[in-house]
């Protein structure tokens, strides 16, 4: 009888495969941004209207992550990933013919829904193919992913002054394509599907999107008559998915297994905070630099330029150490330094040098790549395998949250009067988000 070959899972190329395409969704978060004044232009209409553009992106990306990662568990991630980044290239390619600007609207959602395929695919390859390198593996991508967002305004501005804001889009097709070749060449075979597995529980799937959206409606714009409607209408659709996904034989999240495991809460909360102080401070301090000091915005942004080095450099070695000492010292020490950093900016005012106010951005930067894998880390300690793509994009859906409670945060901290009083209440969020994940993060090492 002929022996029967394993094949051999190759670590790099499987990595740099899956880094190609989770790198779409922050990159297109931030690229789109520097298009805006142009995509208005173009098609006249307000900046009420062209704003969609990167809230209906947070939106969609939001609910798309926890729908695919538990597409990814059930179809296999290799084939889910593939057929995301499929309809990433599709839509991207019809973008610049779009009619109208509701029509952009729409594929961007699109656009978002295709990317938020690669994260919840990725996870559930490395955790089940890697899983002796899973810390190196998920640390490589979440600092290219740190990089991609970081560098998105830079390149957007690039593409818009040298082809038009359809540029924006059309770039993503041939890195989409690419990601789909080499992820049907490299990417290790999915398992069989079982014949026997029950149906997909699209009940509970619709009621976690309405919820969700509901939510997310209410964050973008708190205290407005639709926002009160929204959070109305949350309240039910939250209750009903819970109840329904109790009782569902093959539920869209396993709600039993958080009730088990209440610490998947306190990683998913703690998540929402830290990118809260992030993306609060990623979109203040240039703000406020150009509104407050006159800063040019080239200058302003190149400000934010360290934040994304040092993310990288600090990456690798923070995933050694939680690899061998777990994550709790990791997360201690991230949070600890987010405290510093929060103390630092509340000095920040129209006298600080340049120089220092880079330093603070660091502090506050630097943190979020030790944070994610630290919390991915104890994610995944208390997942069961077959549930990591589902639970992953659950946890990814925090992100949104986060990120679009730090755009909230803006409106009152620097409005029409932007001084040093606006970015300390920005800075006062982060030292108070760095001080209670510092004492979380005490009670559970104790």
């Amino acid at each position: 009888m002929a022996k029967q070959t394993v094949p051999v899972i190759r670590g790099g190329p499987v990595v740099a495969t899956l880094a190609t395409g989770t790198v779409l969704n922050p990159l297109d978060a931030t690229m789109v941004a520097v298009a805006l004044n142009r995509i208005q232009a173009h098609f006249g209409v307000s900046v009420a209207a062209v704003s969609l553009l990167a809230s209906g992106f947070f939106v969609a990306g939001a609910v798309g992550q926890a729908l695919m990662g538990e597409l990814a568990d059930r179809f296999g991630p290799r084939r889910v990933f593939r057929a995301g980044l499929l309809v990433v290239a599709v839509s991207c390619a019809c973008a610049p013919f779009a009619p109208a600007s509701g029509w952009l609207v729409g594929l961007r959602v699109v656009q978002a829904l295709g990317t938020s395929v690669a994260f919840p695919a990725a996870m559930a390859t490395i955790r089940r193919q890697l899983p002796r390198s899973s810390g190196k593996a998920m640390g490589v991508i979440t600092t290219v992913n740190t990089l991609s967002a970081a560098v998105g305004p830079l390149a957007g501005g690039l593409l818009v002054s040298w082809a038009g804001w359809q540029a924006v889009f059309v770039a993503n097709v041939p890195v989409a394509l690419i990601a789909v070749l080499l992820a049907g060449r490299l990417l290790p075979a999915d398992p069989p599907r079982a014949t026997d597995a029950p149906r997909m529980d699209l009940l509970g799937a619709g009621l976690h999107t309405a919820a969700l959206v509901a939510l997310l409606v209410f964050l973008l714009d708190p205290g407005s008559p639709a926002s009160w409607v929204a959070i109305a209408a949350a309240v039910p659709f939250t209750v009903a998915f819970l109840l329904w996904e109790r009782r569902a034989p093959k539920p869209f999240l396993d709600v039993t297994l958080i009730a088990r495991r209440p610490v998947l809460l306190g990683v998913f909360a703690q998540y929402a905070l830290a990118n809260i102080a992030y993306y609060g401070m990623l979109y203040a301090v240039p703000t406020w630099l150009q509104a407050d000091r006159g800063t040019d915005p080239t200058t302003a942004g190149l400000v934010l330029v360290p934040v994304a080095v040092c993310s990288a450099a600090v990456t690798p070695p923070a995933a050694r150490w939680i690899q061998r000492r777990g994550a709790g010292p990791a997360l201690l020490a991230a949070s600890a330094v987010l405290v510093a950093g929060g103390g630092l900016m509340l000095t920040v005012d129209h006298t600080t040098p340049l120089a220092l106010i880079t330093v603070v951005c660091v502090l506050v930067g630097m943190v979020n790549n030790p944070h994610t894998l630290g919390l991915q880390a104890v994610l995944y300690a208390h997942t069961p395998t077959e549930q990591t793509g589902a639970v992953s994009g659950f946890f990814q859906g925090f992100r949104y949250i986060g990120s679009i409670l730090s755009t909230a945060l803006l409106g009152p901290a620097l409005g029409s009067q932007a001084h040093a009083g606006g970015l300390h209440l920005v800075a006062g969020a982060v030292l108070g988000v760095g001080a209670l994940v510092t004492v979380v993060n005490l009670t559970r090492a104790r």
